[in-house]
């Protein structure tokens, strides 16, 4: 754990921002059922798919470990205008996203969708309300 720590103080001063949050076991069950499974051998969930990793990730570079891949999804385009203004090219395409983006908001983190009796719902990627579900 030590050698973790200095990589992530090392790693912390090439960030203007930097924030460590503790998440309670009970509002973390994906990463309490991953380290289950790595005790235990075998799925806790279901499905959790596995990387077997050539070498520790102490010794990973960090352009490594932060390769995230998520499919792109319905809420890319209302994002990307509501974060930056950005729209598609396609005239059609633009008044589309312009017209579903009013009914929703964008925080910089999360994105919420104005129901009909005016709370906010926060919207989640596919593979997150699989799992929510």
């Amino acid at each position: 754990m030590a050698k973790y720590l200095a990589r992530v103080q090392r790693i912390a001063k090439k960030f203007q921002c930097f924030e460590v949050e503790r998440i309670p076991r009970e509002e973390n069950a994906k990463a309490d059922a991953l380290s289950r499974l790595a005790i235990s051998g075998y799925s806790v969930l279901g499905h959790i798919c596995v990387e077997h990793m050539k070498r520790d990730a102490i010794e990973m570079e960090i352009e490594e470990l932060m390769q995230v891949e998520q499919e792109p999804c319905w809420m890319d385009e209302i994002i990307r205008y509501l974060q930056d203004g950005k729209l598609p090219e396609d005239g059609k395409e633009t008044r589309k996203v312009m017209q579903r983006a009013s009914r929703f908001s964008y925080d910089g983190k999360n994105l919420y969708k104005r129901s009909y009796t005016w709370p906010y719902l926060k919207c989640v990627h596919p593979i997150d309300a699989a799992y929510s579900l």
